[in-house]
């Protein structure tokens, strides 16, 4: 989530030997796993192509053990992983913009992005209020480390991709071109890799220093760990 997927599945469907699902994320593994396999794969009958693509985010963001991966592995076993990150604190500042301004709930209305993660950090497990339970959640959904060992411990490393999002904005042609090969598929070039649609609000000069600093010394220790075991190289 606020990763780079929309952009990412764009550019994937851009293939002429890649078909999307009826829907862009489909949540299956981590929002509908009661439902029947057979309602999942309803959702690629309609795919001419040997390789679909479900986007969901929740399968990592959901991730709190080896039960979403294992379930993907047990559906699809000869899936391909591909993971697309950001600077956490960016993307922490972007998921704090998209409920303020796409989610829109009525508490959160009054509330500076400064305010918001001036709050406790120690105390966001509790939940025991909205801001307390919106904060666990940006906090977990922008740390990357222990999801990405789940998913290895159940892929190996030859099945899962990571890719950043900077780079995908800065060189697209090289990004995907990169995912093409990886997929085992001959390269595709679009003049449209290079119009995508960021969304606004995620820059992280709405923070004050202070507050930077408080997300920076609690993110990104993770986020050094992460780059170390998946080798990508993403600006921080």
């Amino acid at each position: 989530m606020k990763g780079g997927t929309t952009v990412l599945h764009e550019s994937l469907c851009a293939h002429p030997d890649i078909d999307s699902g009826t829907l862009k994320e489909i949540h299956y593994f981590s929002l509908y796993p009661h439902k029947d396999i057979s309602w999942y794969a309803s959702h690629f009958e309609n795919c001419s192509s040997r390789n679909c693509v479900d986007a969901s985010p929740s399968y990592f963001d959901f991730a709190q053990g080896t039960q979403i991966p294992s379930m993907i592995k047990s559906a699809a076993p000869n899936a391909k992983i591909i993971l697309i990150v950001r600077d956490p604190v960016a993307r922490a500042v972007s998921h704090f913009f998209h409920m303020k301004k796409v989610v829109k709930p009525d508490w959160l209305r009054g509330i500076e992005i400064n305010e918001f993660f001036d709050q406790p950090f120690a105390t966001a497990c509790r939940q025991t209020s909205a801001k307390e339970w919106l904060l666990y959640q940006i906090l977990w959904f922008s740390c990357y480390f222990r999801k990405f060992q789940y998913y290895r411990s159940v892929f190996g490393e030859n099945s899962i991709l990571v890719l950043a999002n900077d780079r995908l904005r800065r060189k697209p042609g090289e990004t995907m071109y990169k995912t093409f090969a990886f997929l085992g598929l001959e390269n595709f070039e679009s003049p449209t890799f290079s119009d995508f649609k960021y969304s606004t609000g995620s820059s992280v000069k709405y923070l004050d220093s202070k507050i930077y600093s408080k997300l920076s010394e609690f993110l990104h220790p993770d986020f050094e760990q992460f780059k170390e075991i998946s080798g990508v190289r993403c600006s921080s």
